[in-house]
């Protein structure tokens, strides 16, 4: 599939592939499988923080290597307890949540 097709809402709505990864779901941090669990969290945590990550989609096999901004290139630093508050993530439970938005496409307004 090349990068960008002429139509991109109507192939992101109409295809397949698209729907599925639309829907909310389970994806899981698949960086350092063999390391311990309290290493590979903090592992993830800093990724996120250098501006990218790598995650599956459970449901469909669907492997994103993610690269954002972090928030601290944009003179906004948000430090983990914050992103704690913010998403109600729990450090003290041995396994926790994060909430990631993303948009698989870009729409331009016409």
């Amino acid at each position: 599939m090349p990068r960008v097709v002429p139509d991109q809402r109507s192939k992101f709505e109409n295809e397949e592939f698209f729907r599925k990864l639309s829907r909310e779901c389970e994806i899981k941090y698949t960086g350092f499988r063999d390391r311990p669990h309290e290493e590979r969290q903090a592992r993830f945590q800093n990724a996120c923080r250098d501006g990218r990550s790598e995650i599956a989609f459970v449901a469909t096999g669907t492997n994103l290597s993610l690269q954002f901004f972090p928030a601290n290139l944009h003179g906004d630093h948000v430090s983990l307890s914050q992103t704690r508050h913010i998403h109600g993530l729990d450090g003290q439970k041995p396994r926790f949540s994060i909430m990631i938005g993303f948009s698989l496409i870009h729409l331009k307004e016409k």
